[in-house]
């Protein structure tokens, strides 16, 4: 069994003043397929999303594990689990493989953005018009094949 340390339960703690504000409306976004693009400025804020990353690209210098505790609170206390998802997709698939992997010039030009949020959030989804459906690049290839996809290409930018 994992002992935390103090400091990293004050990590997981620190989020418990802005779950009231995280959990309001989430039904009604969720009804509405909205993204909160205010709630993702306040996790910014709380520097939830430079947790992971170092120190001189504006991260917390967080170890993985003490990330993925920190998360494991943000998941039992925000209701909204597609804030939830984006920030742990913002992290796990786009800044620890930068960080990781990354050149330090492409290192200098997103982790700064990355830990502090910018952008606002994922951007709408525009599907391509050839892909056959409005959530996305996939669609079933024919009738009657629910296993079956082709895909397409989908933009995302603004």
């Amino acid at each position: 069994m994992i002992k935390w340390s103090t400091e990293q339960q004050a990590l997981r703690d620190g989020l418990a003043p802005y779950l009231d504000e995280l959990n309001s409306g989430h039904v009604e976004r969720d009804a509405a397929a909205a993204f909160p693009h205010d709630k993702w400025k306040l996790l910014a804020g709380t520097g939830l999303l430079g947790l992971p990353f170092e120190e001189r690209h504006g991260g917390l210098g967080q170890s993985l594990l003490t990330t993925m505790y920190v998360l494991e609170g943000l998941g039992e206390g925000c209701r909204d689990a597609g804030l939830n998802f984006s920030v742990c997709t913002h992290l796990a698939s786009t800044g620890v493989p930068l960080q990781r992997f990354g050149s330090p010039g492409l290192k200098e030009r997103y982790l700064p953005a990355l830990c502090s949020g910018g952008g606002g959030g994922p951007p709408p989804r525009r599907p391509h018009p050839q892909a056959g459906g409005s959530r996305g690049g996939l669609a079933p290839a024919r009738a009657g094949a629910p296993h079956r996809l082709r895909t397409a290409p989908c933009s995302t930018r603004r």
